[in-house]
């Protein structure tokens, strides 16, 4: 599929205010599965300096810095992107210890460390953990296909603003935004010692007229498949229909845009964004 994607973001400062550094967050991953064939990142004011380079999981991160005071941040990215029409079930994992709950990873265990460490452990989710696997006969790749499914019938909802919700809020809920059930996924996951990360990006819709959102969901590490992509608000593993633009063990790693500002004076910020996304069948 060929993605077509304009994001601008606009902050508003009730007072010019002075810029810290910035990271942006919004280049497309580019691999086997999605390739990007053109990215523009425009900014306003124009910063006085710009660097771009690969982040801890090789994602490209912009950094920016300001010297004039100003009143209003632009940012407007766009790019163009292919992905690949892959059947996401369709790989070998070569270690068999990963095969099994809890899963047992043969290499690789220090880097993976981060992604298997559970933040904030909670029983109910340790409880509904263990008893997919129990149903899943304790198979890695039965267990995973059925927590997508089970929270894909979650109540969906949109939280313009704000980190996900402790996933212990999330089960109780049973209700979420796309990044309050991908956290739930990630602890499910790491309960099991499965490797998962936080996956932010876009996703094509069902509406084109509906309002676009940045969205979120979850890989796990399988080895000798790599990352593969579980969305629990769609109850699907990903395919053709997601672009990734950034990833890590912490959501607010993921952040599209991450920085500060400050005035002698105080001042405060509202936040503007315009999001449209073109799907077409790559020809």
């Amino acid at each position: 599929m060929r993605f077509r994607v304009r994001h601008a973001t606009t902050y508003r400062y009730s007072r010019p205010v002075t810029l810290s550094p910035h990271c942006v967050r919004l280049h497309p991953r580019h691999d086997g599965f999605q390739k990007v064939e053109r990215y523009q990142l425009d900014v306003f004011p124009v910063p006085a300096g710009r660097a771009d380079g690969p982040g801890l999981t090789g994602f490209v991160e912009t950094h920016l810095w300001f010297k004039e005071p100003t009143d209003v941040l632009t940012l407007v990215s766009s790019f163009e992107a292919l992905t690949s029409e892959v059947n996401p079930f369709e790989f070998v994992v070569t270690e068999p210890g990963v095969l099994r709950l809890p899963a047992v990873y043969g290499s690789g265990r220090g880097l993976l460390a981060p992604y298997r460490r559970l933040r904030r452990p909670a029983a109910p989710v340790t409880a509904l953990s263990m008893r997919l696997a129990r149903e899943s006969d304790g198979q890695t790749l039965p267990f995973l296909a059925a927590a997508c499914r089970l929270l894909g019938d979650y109540t969906p909802e949109v939280r313009e603003e704000g980190p996900p919700l402790p996933p212990v809020e999330t089960l109780r809920a049973e209700a979420g935004s796309c990044r309050d059930l991908t956290m739930l996924f990630i602890d499910m996951c790491r309960v099991q010692n499965l490797a998962a990360r936080f996956v932010s990006g876009y996703f094509r819709g069902q509406d084109p007229d509906a309002r676009r959102y940045l969205h979120a969901w979850a890989e796990v590490y399988l080895p000798g498949a790599g990352w593969r992509g579980y969305d629990p608000s769609l109850g699907l593993a990903t395919a053709a229909g997601h672009v990734a633009v950034a990833a890590s063990d912490d959501p607010m790693d993921t952040l599209p845009v991450s920085g500060g500002f400050g005035a002698e004076e105080g001042a405060e910020a509202r936040m503007e964004w315009d999001l449209n996304i073109r799907v077409t069948p790559d020809l």
